[in-house]
């Protein structure tokens, strides 16, 4: 079940007690604990990296919903606390013990800035038997969870991407544009909105790919977003003359990723690596090391930097 359970209590238990009576397996499913940072960092507090867990704290903040039903509280039961409390009070629980029981819950909400009938700003005190304290904060008038106003420099990575198993003999547009709307378009996105907020020392990073100035078969919409993005770059760098704000694009090569994984068969990982100098596979540490030394050297600005051990060609 997605979010909200019920519009209140009551609807919420009787939709537990048909599931239970029925013998159906039923859950609320969360993803924003499962992201890898998330998983790192739960994992290090249970492993004792943090001692006992006494308080914890989550907040969540957007503009508001983009779903118009969820502005009418008669219809989605509530405001910021039903739409986002869900996800700050789980996160809390991870840290401090999904087995600890809650046992009181204070809450201020009010309607500040949107002309509604339901809160749009909220915050709440959880309390577990372990004496454990969460605090979550929710808000439907904030621009966004990002605030950069007051940052001496930003460094913007843009890492993500979108691969695929195709070829110019087989892929419609439609396929393509997905790519390009991760590859291409949401660095663009990010640098419209952070690009205003940079001081000088501040960088613009690329993540590109062996695949930036050359080619393979049967990667074309990911060869050519690759290429777009080395693009990208040197007209940021053009752009920014004079602000003091350097660029550059990182090509990794063949990296122990996840991703590599899911496009390589085990039994292929061995050959792919043997294409590198060093006979091995990139480490991701070694990456986000030339990103940090990227980052504090305007000095290659411009620049394409190829990080991939030494490629063999063949």
């Amino acid at each position: 079940c997605t979010k909200p359970l019920g519009r209140n209590a009551a609807e919420a238990k009787r939709m537990l007690d048909t599931v239970e009576a029925a013998g159906v397996f039923a859950g609320y499913l969360e993803d924003l604990v499962y992201t890898p940072k998330t998983l790192k960092a739960i994992q290090s507090t249970q492993n004792g990296a943090l001692g006992q867990v006494l308080w914890a704290r989550s907040r969540e903040t957007h503009p508001g919903p983009h779903s118009d039903w969820f502005w009418d509280k008669e219809v989605s039961g509530g405001g910021a606390i039903i739409d986002m409390g869900c996800h700050c009070i789980e996160i809390s629980r991870n840290f401090i013990g999904k087995d600890i029981r809650p046992i009181e819950v204070m809450c201020w909400a009010d309607t500040l800035v949107h002309p509604i009938e339901a809160e749009d700003s909220a915050v709440g005190l959880v309390r577990y038997a372990s004496g454990a304290l969460a605090q979550f904060e929710v808000a439907w008038t904030f621009r966004g969870g990002m605030d950069l106003r007051d940052a001496e420099e930003i460094v913007l990575v843009h890492n993500a991407a979108k691969l695929a198993n195709d070829t110019v003999l087989e892929t419609p547009s439609n396929q393509l544009r997905e790519v390009v709307e991760v590859n291409i378009i949401a660095p663009n996105t990010l640098n419209y909105f952070v690009i205003p907020y940079m001081n000088p020392g501040s960088s613009i990073l690329y993540v590109g790919s062996t695949l930036s100035e050359k080619a393979v078969p049967g990667s074309f919409s990911y060869v050519t977003t690759k290429h777009a993005n080395i693009g990208m770059m040197r007209a940021t760098c053009q752009d920014l003359a004079g602000r003091q704000i350097h660029t550059a694009a990182i090509c990794p090569g063949f990296t122990d990723t996840e991703m590599l994984r899911e496009h390589v068969p085990d039994e292929a990982l061995t050959a792919v690596a043997s294409m590198s100098a060093y006979d091995r596979l990139v480490n991701p540490d070694e990456i986000a090391a030339t990103l940090l030394w990227a980052a504090a050297s305007p000095v290659i600005n411009g620049a394409v930097i190829h990080a991939n051990l030494g490629q063999v060609e063949r």
